[in-house]
């Protein structure tokens, strides 16, 4: 009895210490994510596909290496969601540099943290996953922040808002594409899917336009920056969902837009707006309210 008693106390112990390092890379991943946004606003003189093609190049030359060693197929096995989730990722991206070159940083931000509520309305509608009644509190608290923040009416800073509101809606389909992946598929080969989809396509656009611009030293130094801070965002992202459960990470992912907003005042002396500040405050409480529900129903099923 006592050795069962043991046993089920370190497996609680190592569970518990699983869940603290997933939460720390979580938060390192908040880190690299948020330090992405002042590097492409200093770059926002560069072509918006030079810089997409930079933010993909390391990851492509580094994984197939890490794919290689682990010996699996480079090629995948859902080779039409690997297609799909490359294509929604890439559209996602555009708008993910687009309005970080283009708008308050902090405000960027919070509206790309608007995707997990665009999942649970896609998960409802075409994954036909339970509606339950704590989602209208998510719903109303996304909707009134986003407002907030994107303050909408006839003005230049609209565009980049509406195109980063578009972007969190092909993250949403990319997210939900994924959820079908992950049962077939490992995680770096949907990244370097994604990565070398990305970097052919923005080299393509680029090609065609003919805006390529040759760095300079420091610009080629940021460049690079960019590509291998996004390369360790996605990997310590990656294993930080295998380490602890997506219901009790994701939470923390809310805390990039707090590391943005500190950032931005360092490096540009920015701060959001009252208004923006509450529309922040309402994206994270209708977060907090979803980790919640999440929580309550995976314990629920775990106690059937």
């Amino acid at each position: 009895m006592e050795n069962r008693l043991k046993s089920h106390n370190d497996k609680k112990i190592i569970g518990t210490k699983q869940n603290q390092f997933g939460i720390l890379l979580m938060l390192i991943a908040s880190i690299f994510f948020s330090l992405m946004a002042p590097i492409i606003k200093n770059l926002n003189h560069l072509p918006l596909m030079e810089l997409i093609f930079f933010r993909n190049l390391p990851t492509v030359l580094i994984l197939p290496w890490i794919i290689k060693i682990k010996d699996i197929s480079i090629f995948g096995k859902n080779k039409l969601f690997l297609l799909l989730r490359s294509l929604f990722g890439f559209i996602t991206m555009i708008g993910f540099v687009f309005t970080f070159m283009k708008m308050n940083l902090t405000d960027a931000m919070a509206i790309r943290q608007l995707s997990p509520f665009i999942i649970i309305y896609l998960s409802i509608v075409f994954l036909h996953e339970k509606f339950y009644s704590n989602q209208v509190f998510i719903f109303i608290f996304a909707f009134i922040g986003s407002l907030l923040v994107i303050k909408p009416g006839f003005r230049s800073e609209m565009f980049p808002a509406i195109f980063g509101l578009i972007s969190v809606f092909f993250s949403a389909l990319a997210h939900t594409v994924l959820r079908r992946l992950r049962l077939t598929d490992y995680p770096v080969v949907i990244v370097n899917h994604f990565a070398f989809f990305s970097s052919v396509i923005s080299l393509i656009i680029l090609m065609i336009q003919n805006k390529f611009q040759l760095p300079n030293g420091n610009e080629f130094l940021l460049l690079l920056s960019l590509g291998l801070i996004s390369f360790f965002a996605q990997m310590t992202l990656s294993y930080a969902y295998r380490f602890t459960p997506a219901s009790v990470v994701s939470l923390y992912l809310y805390s990039r837009v707090l590391f943005t907003a500190i950032l931005d005042f360092i490096f540009f002396s920015e701060l959001p707006d009252p208004l923006s500040i509450m529309g922040c405050f309402l994206i994270t409480i209708g977060g907090f309210i979803h980790f919640r529900n999440r929580v309550k129903i995976e314990r629920q099923e775990g106690e059937k």
